[in-house]
């Protein structure tokens, strides 16, 4: 009985930071197919309308960067409650954008929020886990990211397709609320707050400069760099090569960019 209830918790955990890591993927994801719907309402053309994914993917970069220290000086939760509380607010209005320029900004909003949660969840392996199971607890949160680009669009299509693009940002609402709940309820508290971390920028740029020197570090396992080579190739040109130049390409073409990114994540898990 005992053992059932260790494995019980032991999933419910790892399921609740896999839908934390999947916040990304499927805000990045999920929206794409309603981009000709959105340029339509919003009365401006799909290559102004990419411009929200690139700012999602901006806001995405500088979070991680941002709540790393924060959740060391904070603890875990207080960082992750205000990251999904930014999520839920920035999707809301998302829903109810009238102008390409505020959907632009909020998108940057909704990055710098789904970022608390997916900084989080590796954070929270850590404490949570032994350290012989923390490869295999982060294989399996790395086959949930690579499942992600894979369902994302299917769904948001049909969600597009059926009731509105306004209806994709509501259903990453209503998401967020349930990670939110199941964090409050079910998720501990795994690292209490630290004073003596530092927020000032000199220390924690020397933090970074200390793990950047790691060998550790710096001999990254290659099925993790072919996932790197592959978001290199993919990441600064898609929302161009998706909806600029696909006239020119094969229709296909932006599926076969999501498959090789979601293989190379599911082989590096």
């Amino acid at each position: 009985m005992a053992t059932n209830q260790k494995r019980k918790k032991k999933f419910l955990l790892i399921l609740i930071l896999g839908l934390l890591s999947a916040i990304g993927p499927f805000s990045i994801d999920m929206y794409l197919p309603g981009f000709p719907n959105i340029a339509a309402d919003l009365h401006t053309t799909v290559a102004n309308v990419s411009y929200s994914l690139s700012s999602f993917f901006i806001g995405i970069s500088a979070g991680q960067l941002l709540y790393g220290p924060l959740l060391d000086r904070f603890g875990r939760k207080k960082p992750l409650y205000s990251g999904l509380a930014v999520y839920f607010i920035a999707s809301l209005m998302c829903a109810f954008v009238a102008s390409v320029n505020s959907l632009i900004l909020l998108r940057f909003l909704q990055a710098i929020g789904a970022c608390g949660g997916m900084v989080a969840a590796r954070a929270m392996v850590r404490d949570l886990f032994p350290v012989d199971e923390i490869a295999k607890v982060f294989s399996t949160l790395m086959l949930v990211i690579g499942v992600s680009p894979i369902i994302a669009p299917t769904v948001g299509g049909y969600i597009t397709a059926s009731i509105g693009w306004h209806y994709v940002f509501i259903a990453l609402t209503a998401m967020d609320a349930i990670i939110l709940a199941l964090v409050f309820f079910l998720l501990p508290e795994t690292k209490h707050a630290d004073t003596s971390v530092s927020l000032k920028a000199k220390p924690i740029i020397k933090n970074f400069i200390n793990v950047i020197r790691e060998p550790q570090f710096l001999h990254t396992p290659s099925p993790v760099l072919s996932h790197l080579r592959v978001c290199m190739h993919i990441l600064p040109v898609r929302p161009r090569c998706s909806w600029n130049f696909l006239k020119y390409l094969k229709n296909n073409t932006d599926g076969y960019l999501r498959l090789m990114l979601s293989v190379s994540l599911l082989q590096a898990s």
